[in-house]
């Protein structure tokens, strides 16, 4: 594969979330997107220039959902909430709190602890060592071409990924636009021709990761 990876942000969050015991993940796309991106090394990998205000913010939010989490793993009774947390978020944690059944209460705290410890070193690592280049600044975004996706998807910030990966590969016609979000994704080129006026944008190929397949 010689193309340039442009990664969506689920896949930088799957590697930041990464547990170091490979049986007690704590995402299902933890070890796929590890998996993905330990092994195209050798590949050219850029990213979105939104991933500076992102990133930051989402291994925040990580930390108190994770917190919360632990909270109600020393007591069922305890209702995790957080001003600081989006409804996404506590849904998200109530999934992981589940985690307890399968792998037990002192592995998944023994896991968000070790999640907790690393984030912030595996985003200096992302950012540092893995990515070649982080494109098209945010002001430079197509704005019509985002809100076009946005009106889509009704995701902001996938909206922003998706164009920025359209206009970066409108330029290179080069890129492979990867993501574990199927549903917002999976249709870009179709979508892109929707409009006439983005007849001049080229829709990167896509690659989709998969969850990781339960045992």
């Amino acid at each position: 594969m010689d193309k340039t990876c442009f990664l969506d942000m689920g896949v930088i969050v799957g590697f930041l979330v990464y547990a170091e015991n490979e049986e007690s993940q704590i995402d299902d796309f933890s070890l796929p997107c590890t998996n993905f991106l330990e092994n195209e090394k050798r590949l050219k990998v850029s990213c979105c220039s939104i991933i500076d205000n992102e990133m930051p913010k989402f291994i925040n939010r990580w930390k108190i959902m994770s917190k919360e989490i632990r909270k109600k793993l020393s007591d069922k009774d305890y209702k995790m909430a957080s001003a600081e947390l989006y409804p996404r978020d506590l849904e998200r944690a109530e999934k992981i709190y589940l985690l307890k059944n399968k792998i037990g209460i002192e592995k998944l705290n023994e896991s968000l602890l070790n999640v907790e410890t690393v984030l912030e070193i595996r985003f200096d690592y992302v950012k540092n060592k893995m990515l070649m280049d982080i494109v098209v600044p945010e002001k430079e975004i197509d704005e019509e071409l985002r809100s076009h996706f946005q009106a889509l998807t009704g995701n902001y910030s996938d909206s922003k990924v998706i164009a920025s990966a359209i206009q970066y590969n409108t330029n290179t016609k080069n890129v492979l636009l990867v993501t574990t979000d199927k549903k917002d994704f999976k249709d870009i080129a179709f979508n892109l021709k929707m409009r006439e006026k983005f007849d001049h944008y080229a829709a990167p190929e896509l690659h989709i990761i998969k969850k990781q397949k339960k045992c």
